[in-house]
């Protein structure tokens, strides 16, 4: 009793240091930086996905219908008739083939409405586009950007873009499109092109449609104004999720390489401590309890069974006083009670056909099931039975039972 006091004791103890390392180590951490990784994610909550965009931009027209495109634009657009849509991509770096913003072009000129917003585009994309804009890089050196719209209707409305220390910017040597948006003092970052009966937008500031400038609600108007250059009788809304999930074999390689929970905790000087505090602990448990003596366990004697006992006191007593009538009754019964429940059978009618369905059933042989059934046709019609037709009965119905079991 003294040895196991101490074992417990030396338990406690270790669980106390590896509490008060745990402790420790989470005060001790670093305030969490702001997670940068951009990933424009319909479905993502950090601060730079899209989530709640995309479950807002349907307020802002009068169509509740928003499609997740997973296809790639030929296949979406190409070849088809199709009109007053809004086909949304954001990304960092859009993937697209020439080919493929050629289909984009196509269809705006056929009545519908594309929004590219994306950091980069590569000098085959832009030139795909036959609008020949000119993209350039814009530099800061302070930590918030003002921007402001340049449209007529807008014009003069100065936002903030904090952590926002360079921009790709638009220029139009031909004048041919309306700049929407721009760095104040500089250059456009979004720009319109009216083509046929549609339009093609292209935004250098993809992080205006994120969760970081959307819970704000003076930055959130940023977005909100921009998508009131559109028809709010747009029927669909297009959001693309295909080209946002192309990655290249770099990125992929990263993120097996950031996989793994054991990777995860060597991470965090927290998680690194509780995990070998955590180890330690258990070796230092698996080694006291290697040494602690196990007392001995009696064996108990399971009780008798008194119900078995009983229905055979009973079994005999029917037996003695010449009942045989009853004794076979009541085990009729209940051999008509499991064949309701195991089988599905009605009880009723207990004729050839029954015997028949229950041979089938059972496996039980055929001509066996038909005697079986007489047998407790006969006990149920109360007819009289003596020692030799109780013995019978008795028979088939253990037979059956040693058969199907």
């Amino acid at each position: 009793m003294k040895n196991q006091s101490i074992h417990t004791l030396i338990l406690i103890g270790v669980l106390a240091i590896l509490l008060i390392s745990v402790l420790f180590g989470t005060c001790s951490m670093p305030q969490k930086d702001l997670n940068k990784k951009r990933t424009y994610n319909a479905n993502g909550k950090i601060p730079f996905a899209s989530y709640l965009f995309r479950e807002r931009v349907q307020d802002l027209f009068d169509t509740d219908t928003v499609y997740t495109i997973q296809s790639s634009v030929v296949e979406q657009v190409a070849y088809k008739d199709i009109q007053n849509r809004l086909y949304f991509i954001v990304h960092k770096k859009i993937p697209l083939e020439d080919y493929e913003v050629e289909e984009l072009v196509h269809f705006a000129q056929a009545g519908n409405h594309v929004f590219l917003a994306s950091s980069y585009m590569s000098p085959l994309q832009l030139h795909a586009t036959g609008l020949t804009p000119e993209w350039n890089v814009q530099y800061t050196d302070i930590d918030s950007t003002d921007i402001q719209f340049t449209h007529p209707e807008l014009e003069g409305r100065l936002f903030s873009a904090p952590i926002q220390r360079s921009f790709s910017t638009l220029e139009d040597s031909l004048g041919e499109s309306q700049s929407l948006l721009r760095i104040k003092y500089g250059r456009s970052i979004v720009r319109k092109w009216d083509l046929g009966k549609g339009s093609f937008t292209l935004c250098t500031w993809p992080d205006v449609f994120s969760n970081y400038y959307l819970v704000d609600p003076y930055n959130r108007q940023i977005a909100e104004d921009l998508m009131s250059f559109y028809p709010r009788e747009v029927e669909e809304i297009w959001w693309d999720e295909h080209y946002r999930k192309k990655k290249s074999d770099s990125d992929r390689n990263r993120d097996q390489e950031s996989d793994g929970l054991f990777a995860f905790m060597m991470k965090h000087e927290a998680l690194r401590w509780m995990f070998f505090v955590g180890i330690f602990t258990m070796l230092l448990y698996g080694i006291i309890e290697s040494k602690r003596k196990q007392r001995y366990i009696p064996i108990v004697k399971s009780l008798p069974n008194a119900t078995l006992e009983f229905t055979e006191t009973v079994g005999r007593l029917y037996f003695k006083s010449g009942n045989h009538q009853k004794i076979a009754k009541k085990k009729a019964l209940v051999f008509l009670a499991q064949i309701r429940n195991k089988y599905g059978l009605k009880t009723e009618i207990l004729d050839e056909t029954w015997a028949t369905q229950l041979a089938a059933k059972s496996g039980f042989p055929e001509e066996e099931t038909r005697k079986l059934a007489h047998r407790i046709d006969m006990v149920l019609k109360d007819q009289h039975m003596d020692d030799t037709d109780l013995i019978v009965f008795n028979q088939l119905v253990e037979s059956f039972y040693q058969k199907t079991s």
